[in-house]
């Protein structure tokens, strides 16, 4: 049971594999659910659940340019009215296989699963870090979840272009150090043992005279 936009009660039935799952969507499709009751008792849910793969397994890293082109085309879809649930799957689609398509796969999964989607991506700290997850959280509350995505996209860039330019500033002083690294291991290898050998010989030649 449900009530729509205007209030109305509405009955019907959905597929899930949970009352958390189902809730979620009900909700995705505009409805407030005001009662969720399983059909067919425990033993046909639990038959779902065994019927569904599996397909965690672990990730890594993700690179922050592509977790930026992420959070940039998923501001889009939200800004033209997309469920989130149906944003993540089209970008999953869109994806090529690697660790960030996989990732958005169980994110997609968790949402469905009736989590908020900062739930679901703090799941996954190595692509998704905390002040992320939390910028994320904001937007849900706040309903401005479109804006915040592409903020995240524009301090990504951002800090990336900040990067490059100190890794760039860096160069010229490693490059002048090693030189004189160099220049030091080539005077004590060669240079000096050079001079040690003339003083010497200088030295002896002088005890050699009456």
């Amino acid at each position: 049971r449900a009530l729509d936009a205007d209030g109305n009660e509405v009955k019907s039935e959905i597929e899930a594999l949970s009352n958390k799952e189902a809730i979620s969507k009900i909700r995705n499709k505009g409805l407030f659910p005001t009662k969720v009751t399983a059909k067919g008792g425990a033993k046909k849910v639990k038959a779902i659940r065994e019927a569904t793969p599996k397909r965690r397994k672990k990730t890594g890293k993700v690179k922050m340019k592509q977790v930026c082109q992420f959070a940039r085309q998923l501001s889009t879809l939200q800004d033209a009215g997309l469920a989130i649930l149906r944003s993540l799957r089209i970008l999953e689609t869109q994806q090529k296989k690697g660790k960030l398509k996989t990732i958005i796969g169980y994110v997609a999964d968790d949402i469905e699963g009736g989590s908020t989607l900062s739930e679901a991506m703090a799941k996954h700290p190595k692509c998704f870090d905390r002040l992320f997850v939390n910028m994320i959280a904001a937007g849900e509350v706040g309903g401005v979840l479109d804006i915040i995505l592409s903020r995240l996209a524009d301090f990504m860039e951002k800090s990336e272009k900040l990067k490059a330019k100190i890794k760039g500033a860096m160069v010229y002083p490693i490059v002048v150090m090693s030189a004189a690294l160099l220049i030091v291991l080539g005077l004590m290898i060669f240079i000096i043992p050079t001079f040690s050998e003339v003083i010497k010989d200088m030295s002896d030649g002088k005890e050699g005279l009456p």
